[in-house]
């Protein structure tokens, strides 16, 4: 027991390093911001946002351009400040204590280093309710038992250093003690064997860590929609453009060929400069098309210099083959006049405003708010979110992978029964305060052997006071292995527990059948039994002639919520699988419980660790989909099984608390970690459960659909407005007219009320109703053909109606008057103040005033739109071009434009 010598320890630090865990790498707080840009609709906006900003350098009008950077970092800066904040708390929960002393022995002596300071090598001693540092092989060990639940699953095994009583089935060795673990019973002499990483608990944490690149289905449906966006934007703006500019060809304004010829060879030279923008939206068009493809690296790896330089070449081989058809780019005439090139910018000009009308700028800011939000909203309901996704993410989830121990029960051993065969109640306490090594704490929990810390609840739920009855010991023989009994002796009493099967044999039982018929009703449940008898007079080594007391049935008992919980999410469609260390039965049982685990079950709908790494990918992939439980799990094996569920295009949910669960949590859609779990295996979950419940998964998944429908109704608002814009503005330029809304009008229904609108519809409280259906398609689009058939048809009815008043207004006989703009600006902002009522009640089919007093958001934003406009046209004056209109005038307007939601309503009642 001399232990290393100090030259040892620095040998071996040299060789196998120290004992501490390489800490998981932090993204910088700018890279976290930068990372917000990479949101597909972000990106979009950025484009139109530079876009924007060359036409405001031609007009020196910067509204729009302000506008749009203003909502692409209110919010970035949003999202980036809820993860930061979520992550500030994070971090204070999951603070550790890595400054714990172990005895170890040293040069000779027995002294205290801190856990960092270990060597593979050390001999370390180990005692009750201490956390094993590192990776250990047992030197000596008495009564040992180990809790390896945060690694394996298992909240108590026994563990020993006789190679006879090793236990064949174990997840590891007998006679191995891993750090993480604790000891729970007895206290052990042990060699540390691994050290920081190289343990296994080490190498969990750095798969815990692994970058996972699994895009959220929000954020595939909303990529899909950016391109969709932009194929439709460029689409019209591109031709808007090519019209226009055949019109002044028709027309006859660009004089001789030669201009035509030069103009358009300008105009192609132009388009190949600008290919680093075209080309992606082509191959975007394609991906919508379902031929998906990826740009080849001659495009993708090209930079600006090089299609501005081949643009140029183009325009200038161009004007070269004009030559034979008389283009001469050498001689003035054929150059087109400063009053023609400026009418042709213009034209590219309102292409551009296409472009930015078409991108929804206030899409970012509803996701933002709808998550950010549901983050805040989640964790008074004990859902601490890490990452924002995740809030949504829960809600495309069907398949939940969860752990047992912790998160199904209660990681407490409990007695489940006790049948009594001697009359003498009093007696049976006595035996079980006395012949026991455990104890109860000042807060009731168990010190010591978990089963026998659940008899002592047992009897202090009886109002039984252990300590009272704890007499003076005679003599005490501990359990061991190979008697499976513990004895103690006390007065006259000799009192024994241990394995039926070991005690029975030495009672007289006139009923033994009824004995062995209940053991095994209790073994079929996967529970621990217990036997207790006693004999008066004679001593330990004779134990014949002994009296059965009682037999107990102990588990760790699941949790109260789960069943309601399961069932919950059963019925929304999310199919539920077991993952444990722990044994079939027991994972059976548990799995019975809680209603998963049907009588018509069968072996297809189980497996175990070792059977599930001796499949192949392709059997593990068919077998993945039938699995119900998987016992005997190790963390590699719950980590494929949510690879393989992913590659079936599940989205996996996982839940756990230990160390084993956390490659699985990191490689997860989402996962969700417990409050009282390990460090590692909160910093793999994108989900903190505060108060370890099962039930609270099924509120985020309601949260989650509830936040995914909100931003739907965002969508389809906020595309009904833009469907308006751009085909006033499309029909308008291409018939000769200008734009009857002004870039600051349009600041105000794309941005501000847009912003607002995010806010109301992110604000509404979440529909249980939703839990009734099933998960959406993971490759379903976020406008569903409703959706679109909504926006279509409301988009082209407020078109004809806007249309139509402009024409009434403009065959006045004064003309457009600001005056009738003003009206016209004002009717189109109440068409989409009602619309966003019907956007309330959309899907949800109730009316738009359904449970309207607990939408206090909403009301606000909705008076706030309402108070803006009429503070707009009543104060904006020249900034805005708007002058007061009548009161009557405004009665008109509200109670015409209401017609809007009156139809809405009248919809929804007959759908009803």
């Amino acid at each position: 027991m001399r232990g290393l010598t100090s030259n040892q320890v620095e040998e071996s630090r040299e060789k196998h390093g120290d004992n501490s865990l390489t800490p998981p790498k932090r993204e910088s707080l700018l890279k976290l911001f930068f990372e917000k840009f990479s949101d597909p609709v972000i990106k979009i906006l950025l484009i139109a946002a530079f876009l924007s900003l060359g036409i405001s350098f031609v007009h020196n009008e910067f509204y729009e351009t302000i506008g749009i950077f203003f909502a692409i970092f209110l919010a970035t800066g949003v999202g980036f400040w809820f993860e930061v904040d979520a992550n500030r708390k994070f971090d204070i929960l999951n603070k550790i204590n890595d400054d714990n002393s172990v005895k170890v022995y040293r040069d000779g002596a027995l002294t205290e280093v801190g856990k960092k300071e270990l060597v593979v090598g050390d001999v370390i001693i180990l005692e009750t309710g201490e956390e094993i540092p590192a990776d250990c092989q047992l030197i000596e060990s008495v009564q040992l038992s180990a809790n390896e639940s945060c690694l394996t699953g298992e909240p108590s095994i026994r563990k020993t250093h006789i190679k006879e009583d090793f236990k064949e089935d174990a997840t590891y060795p007998s006679n191995v003690l891993l750090r993480g673990t604790t000891i729970i019973e007895g206290n052990a002499l042990a060699e540390v064997v691994r050290v920081g990483d190289a343990t296994e608990f080490g190498k969990v944490a750095q798969q815990a860590t692994a970058k996972n690149e699994e895009q959220t289905p929000l954020t595939k449906q909303l990529e899909r929609l950016a391109k969709l966006i932009s194929v439709v934007g460029f689409t019209l703006a591109a031709l808007t453009f090519s019209a226009l500019f055949v019109k002044d060809i028709i027309l006859g304004r660009l004089g001789n060929l030669g201009q035509v010829g030069l103009a358009s060879a300008v105009i192609f030279g132009v388009f190949i400069s600008l290919a680093k923008i075209w080309i992606p939206i082509v191959y975007d068009g394609l991906a919508l098309a379902g031929r998906d493809k990826k740009i080849p690296d001659a495009f993708a790896k090209r930079g600006w210099m090089h299609w501005f330089l081949l643009g140029v070449m183009s325009f200038i081989a161009i004007a070269f083959l004009g030559f034979p058809f008389g283009v001469n780019m050498f001689e003035a005439e054929h150059w087109i006049s400063i009053d023609e090139a400026g009418h042709i910018l213009s034209y590219f000009m309102i292409a551009v405003t296409l472009i930015v009308v078409a991108v929804p700028e206030g899409l970012p800011m509803s996701v933002t708010l709808s998550l950010a939000l549901s983050m805040r909203k989640m964790l008074k309901n004990n859902n601490l979110v890490r990452k924002m996704h995740a809030c949504e993410t829960m809600g495309a989830t069907t398949v939940i992978c969860t752990d047992k121990t912790g998160t199904l029960t209660k990681n407490q051993m409990s007695v489940n029964d006790f049948v009594l065969y001697d009359d003498d109640k009093e007696l049976l306490y006595r035996a079980i305060s006395v012949n026991t090594t455990a104890n109860l704490d000042a807060s009731r929990k168990p010190l010591g052997n978990p089963t026998e810390g659940a008899l002592l609840l047992w009897l202090e739920n009886q109002n039984v006071d252990y300590k009272v009855l704890r007499t003076a010991i005679k003599e005490q023989i501990p359990f061991s292995s190979k008697a499976k009994m513990m004895i103690t002796r006390v007065g006259d009493y000799i009192f024994i527990k241990g394995a039926p099967e070991y005690v029975l044999a030495k009672c007289e039982v006139e009923n033994r059948t009824q004995v062995d018929a209940k053991l095994l009703d209790y073994q079929n449940r996967a529970m621990r039994t217990l036997a207790f008898a006693y004999k008066i007079g004679g001593d330990t080594n004779d134990l014949s002639g002994l009296k059965l007391q009682a037999i107990a049935a102990i588990s760790d008992p699941v949790r109260e919520d789960v069943p309601a919980a399961v069932r919950d999410c059963q019925n929304a469609g999310i199919a539920i699988k077991i993952v444990t260390g722990d044994t079939p039965a027991t994972a059976r049982e548990i799995g019975r419980q809680i209603g998963l685990w049907q009588p018509e079950d069968s072996v297809i709908n189980e497996i175990t660790g070792l059977e599930w790494e001796a499949l192949t990918d392709e059997e593990a992939y068919e077998r993945a989909y039938y699995l119900k439980i998987m016992s005997r799990a190790r963390p590699t094996d719950k980590q494929r099984l949510v690879q393989m569920l992913q590659k079936r295009g599940e989205v996996v949910a996982v839940t756990g608390d230990g160390t084993n669960d956390a490659p699985a949590l990191n490689f997860a859609n989402v996962g969700l970690s417990m409050g009282t779990g390990t460090s590692v295996a909160k910093e793999a979950s994108d989900i903190t459960l505060m108060d370890d419940s099962f039930a609270s998964i099924a509120t985020a998944v309601m949260w989650g659909r509830s936040v995914y429908l909100n931003i739907q109704r965002f969508v389809l608002f906020q595309l009904t407005i833009n469907v308006v814009a751009l085909t006033i503005v499309f029909f308008g330029s291409l018939l000769g007219f200008e734009l009857p809304l002004t870039v600051t009008q349009m600041l105000w229904v794309n941005l501000i009320m847009d912003t607002f609108a995010a806010g109301a519809l992110a604000s509404l409280p979440p529909d249980k109703k939703v839990m009734a259906k099933k998960p959406r398609g993971v490759n379903e689009f976020i406008i569903t053909s409703k959706m679109r058939g909504s926006i279509l048809a409301t988009g082209f009815l407020f078109v004809a109606a806007l249309l139509g008043i402009l024409f009434w207004f403009s065959h006045d006989a004064e003309g457009l008057t600001r005056y009738d703009l003003s009206m016209f600006f004002t009717i189109f902002v109440m068409l989409q103040f009602w619309n966003l009522f019907n956007a309330k009640a959309f899907i949800s089919g109730h009316s738009a005033f359904h449970k309207i007093g607990s939408c206090s958001g909403f009301l606000l934003v909705a008076l706030l739109i309402l108070v803006g406009q009429i503070l707009i046209v009543s104060f904006g004056g020249d900034v805005f071009r708007v002058t007061p209109i009548l009161l009557i005038d405004w009665v008109i307007i509200i109670a015409a434009t209401s017609v809007v939601l009156l139809w809405g309503e009248v919809k929804r009642r007959l759908a009803r």
